[in-house]
């Protein structure tokens, strides 16, 4: 449950803050990478919380769903510098990419960690 209330905040976060309408500190970072880092993080919990309902908590798993979620991210960058999608090729984009799924993964393996504990204590 942990997982859908911090996808929740993040995606709000993104929507909000994250677009032209934003002025306050770091405003260029955050219209620049803001979403770049945040979609992969949100992308990864919103993706990984119904599976983590199933007993899909071992890290093999995390991993592979962040390099998906990566790569399919990757992908459409790589499509902006081809001229197939519309849109700016930045190269740091890959940066934001890999920290917002890295973030993601290390969000979960944390909240893994400590379900573990909780559930050894119950029982």
């Amino acid at each position: 449950m942990i997982e859908a209330g911090c996808a929740g905040a993040a995606l709000y976060v993104d929507l909000m803050y994250c677009n032209n309408y934003y002025h306050g500190p770091m405003q260029d970072f955050i219209h620049a990478y803001g979403h770049d880092i945040l979609g992969p993080f949100t992308m990864f919990l919103m993706t990984k919380f119904p599976m983590t309902l199933e007993l899909k908590k071992d890290s093999i798993f995390s991993a592979g769903l962040a390099a998906l979620i990566f790569s399919g991210y990757s992908i459409m960058e790589g499509a902006q510098a081809l001229g197939v999608y519309i849109g700016t090729f930045d190269s740091y984009d890959f940066i934001a990419y890999a920290a917002g799924t890295g973030i993601g993964l290390g969000f979960d393996q944390m909240l893994c960690k400590k379900k573990k504990k909780l559930e050894e204590l119950v029982q």
